[in-house]
Formats: C-alpha cells, structure tokens, sequence
C-alpha cells in the first residue's frame, strides 16, 4: 500500500508541475459556502501556523507518511534547501506570511486532476498589497512570489486526508 499511495503522490505533483501553466490557469475558486472549503480551509490555517511558528511537527503530518522520514532530517536542519526556503531567505514563505497585514487565503480548485485525486492550490497574500484575479496566471504568480508577495501551496487528497510536497 506505500509504494501505491507513494506513487499516487508523485503523480499529483508530476501533474502539478506539467499542467502548471495549463490546467491550473482553468482552476476554479473554491466557493466560501462549499463542502471542499470547509474541509480545506482549517487544513490551510494550520499549514500557515505551523509555518509561522516553525512547528516541524505539523509541517512533517502534511506530508505522506512514507515520505516523512526523509523530509524530516530536511526540516531540522536549518542549513538545507528546505528549511531556507520554508524559513530563512528573504522571501521564504514565512517572511511572506510575517509580513502580511491582511492576509487571504483562496483556494483554488484544479479541474484536469480529477482522474488522478483531488487537487487544490491554496494561496496565501497580504490583500491590501496584491489585487489578485482568480485564476491566476502561472507567469504572474512566479513573479509575485520572487517579489515576495504571495504563497501558493498545492495540496491533494489521498486517502481521506490532505497532503503536500515539499520536494521541487
């Protein structure tokens, strides 16, 4: 069963990376009153937390199971690439989440990963510096994160739980 649900993982993320500028421009935002919101919303608010309080434990639960052992020794040690990108460099997805006054979530609903589990991108932006549309073009959103203005985490569904990969 690990290899399979190790397997499905790669494949959503493989998905996400060569449908980027395709199918994740289709997304769909999620509707504020829908089943999936309120299912992924506390999902996301715990990730943004334990991203803000450096809490490696909650960040290791988001990722598979078989992957956490390697993930693990990544997220401790405060020299690897990992850890820089989650917390050190000037525009580490914690310095973004600091900064921001008024920060939104969205969450965006990927239509041409039905087939392969549910995927949904969830964005994360200080609302009174970044006026954002819905769907957001892959070009414009790799510019804003390299400004140090927005964070997008793609999460999926296995087994009844949500997951995300921090492997780029």
């Amino acid at each position: 069963m690990k290899p399979i649900k190790s397997l499905l993982g790669l494949l959503i993320f493989c998905l996400m990376i060569l449908l980027q500028s395709n199918a994740f421009g289709n997304g769909e935002m999620v509707a504020v009153n829908s089943p999936l919101y309120n299912e992924l919303m506390p999902v996301a608010v715990k990730w943004k937390n334990a991203v803000l309080n450096k809490n490696i434990k909650v960040l290791v639960d988001c990722v598979l199971p078989e992957d956490r052992e390697y993930i693990i020794p990544k997220l401790k040690d405060k020299n690897s690439k990992l850890y820089n990108f989650l917390f050190k460099d000037k525009t580490s997805i914690y310095e973004i989440l600091r900064k921001s006054k008024n920060l939104k979530i969205v969450l965006v609903k990927h239509e041409g990963l039905e087939q392969a589990g549910q995927g949904v991108t969830i964005y994360f932006y200080d609302e009174e510096r970044v006026k954002l549309t819905f769907p957001v073009n892959s070009n414009e959103e790799q510019k804003l994160y390299n400004q140090g203005k927005i964070v997008s985490k793609f999460f999926f569904k296995t087994e009844g739980q949500w997951f995300t990969s921090y492997e780029f």
